[in-house]
């Protein structure tokens, strides 16, 4: 299967964990990326700065009204809902700071990759370390939208700093794969290339 998106979900020690996932991927992508990082809003721009440095494509923060592009990735704004919508052909990026808080967490990987399921998109979404069960909710929002068009990766106990996030997907019977984080960095810089 290829992918039109590519949906990152992390919390604690997802910073590092998401770095290394990325810096196999080649400088032309060829489908969009969105990170959804719980993360401090003082903290979020450098960590955009070092994640960007790291990487070989177009990575920056997601910007109120922009259009969601092949070959680039984004990063959820930390205070922010990234919500995203379809208008005509174009799926658009929208900041949301009236939602609450999901579980003590905007961005909300739940919010996001629910959105993702209302669009016709073939989607993946990874998820990583992380406390709690944020995605648990948007995953089966997505299994049950696009069924046969989205594939979900659970990152395994064995690499996971925290397996929180990974294990409620795991536990709920959502995961296409459970593949440590060296094994799902060579995954997607495989579909990079069999998409590409």
């Amino acid at each position: 299967m290829s992918f039109d998106l590519v949906i990152i979900a992390a919390s604690t020690g997802g910073p590092k964990a998401v770095r290394k996932v990325l810096s196999p991927l080649p400088e032309n992508i060829p489908f969009a990326l969105i990170i959804v990082q719980h993360m401090l809003p003082r903290m979020f721009m450098s960590y955009v700065k070092t994640l960007a440095g790291s990487v070989d494509f177009p990575l920056a923060k997601a910007m109120d009204g922009e259009r969601l592009e092949k070959g680039r990735a984004y990063v959820a704004p930390a205070g922010y809902h990234l919500r995203l919508s379809r208008i005509a052909h174009n799926v658009t990026f929208a900041l949301d700071q009236k939602t609450p808080p999901i579980s003590g967490h905007r961005p909300a990987a739940d919010i996001l990759i629910g959105d993702a399921a209302f669009l016709p998109l073939h989607t993946a979404v990874i998820v990583l370390t992380g406390m709690g069960k944020d995605g648990l909710h948007g995953v089966k929002k997505l299994k049950a939208m696009l069924a046969g068009k989205c594939w979900v990766v659970a990152e395994d106990e064995r690499s996971a700093l925290v397996y929180g996030m990974p294990r409620a997907i795991v536990e709920n019977h959502l995961a296409d794969a459970v593949l440590t984080l060296d094994d799902i960095a060579s995954w997607l810089a495989k579909q990079a290339e069999s998409t590409g």
